[in-house]
């Protein structure tokens, strides 16, 4: 099984919690399979951690990307955490903090 969690404050922005769990992942054993999905199903979020990504192209990617919808974004993740679990369960655990209250999602595919 593949288990990463992640918190973020409301001041990290939605999506914060996802990429600190993904870098997290790619810390850890069988990161480089994390890393083909990424690149196959979520090129997005690839360039979101660009400590990562060591293509040539990154620059051209980029450009690609400029004004990619949260729609897009949220589809490759659901694409990429597919293709990721197909092999070896995956269990996220997402954490959010606005002020007195903290929220938790667990996704378990």
């Amino acid at each position: 099984m593949r288990a990463a969690r992640a918190s973020s404050t409301t001041g990290g922005g939605a999506y914060l919690p996802v990429l600190e769990a993904f870098g997290r992942l790619l810390r850890e054993p069988g990161a480089d399979r994390v890393a083909r999905v990424l690149e196959t199903h979520a090129p997005t979020w690839l360039v979101q951690l660009p400590w990562l990504d060591h293509r040539e192209d990154r620059e051209s990617l980029r450009r690609q990307l400029v004004g990619v919808t949260k729609e897009r974004m949220l589809r490759e993740m659901a694409e990429a955490l597919e293709a990721l679990s197909a092999a070896v369960p995956v269990l996220l655990v997402l954490e959010i903090s606005t002020g007195a209250t903290t929220r938790r999602s667990i996704c378990w595919r």
